[in-house]
């Protein structure tokens, strides 16, 4: 689909630099949406976490006919089957991902790649898990205890707004200007060569191909596989 498009027609009647771009990235969104367009994918289709083992895949299963049987008949028996039947399978989904995880760390414990990899992944959920439980409800200022939502933000934003300001009036005075550190001044303005063809394909050839796409939404791969 790219090398059907008349680039030369598109682009280069067009004088205004910004406005030649914006119609080559909607003309290679739109070839790629049609080449590849976004799909559902069914419960089926998505994979299990590496810790999930067939045995708790039939607890899981268990788990949920006791929870719509508590829901479809609300009697206190179901409701005690229920309850003592999830708490015995978080201890089992605890003690399955820490079994997991044990056995990894211990197997790749000479690949730090996978080790950093594997723990990143492991705090950034828990600190994201942090971030949704840690809200503030309320401040303390000057012996004032603030509950709205409304004014904690705004002491908040007020307080750091502030406190450079603040940290600043306590520093000593310098002994030197800031103007003792610099340099002479330029007399002449920077000159930057023209960039030519040959430049652009080497830094498109030099592209990681891992690397995630930009805020224009085109990954470096897309752009690799179409140097033409």
């Amino acid at each position: 689909m790219l090398k059907e498009i008349d680039w030369d027609s598109l682009i280069l009647s067009h004088s205004a630099v910004d406005v030649a771009y914006q119609i080559f990235e909607k003309e290679i969104k739109r070839c790629f949406g049609y080449a590849f367009p976004l799909v559902r994918v069914s419960r089926r289709a998505v994979k299990d976490k590496l810790w999930v083992t067939k045995g708790i895949k039939i607890s899981s299963a268990r788990k949920n006919r006791l929870y719509r049987a508590w829901l479809k008949h609300k009697t206190p028996n179901n409701e005690a089957k229920y309850k003592t039947y999830r708490n015995y399978f978080k201890k089992v989904t605890k003690a399955a991902i820490a079994s997991y995880y044990r056995e990894f760390f211990q197997t790749n414990a000479g690949n730090a790649k996978k080790l950093w990899s594997q723990i990143n992944s492991l705090c950034s959920y828990n600190m994201l898990k942090c971030r949704r439980q840690s809200s503030v409800t309320q401040l303390n200022i000057g012996g004032d205890v603030i509950n709205d939502p409304s004014r904690i933000a705004n002491s908040m934003n007020e307080y750091f707004c502030n406190i450079g300001q603040g940290l600043a009036s306590k520093l000593s005075s310098p002994k030197h200007n800031y103007q003792n550190y610099m340099g002479n001044s330029l007399m002449n303005s920077i000159y930057y060569e023209e960039i030519n063809r040959e430049e652009i394909l080497n830094l498109m050839i030099d592209l990681n191909p891992r690397k995630s796409p930009g805020s224009d939404q085109i990954s470096p791969l897309l752009v690799k596989e179409n140097n033409i």
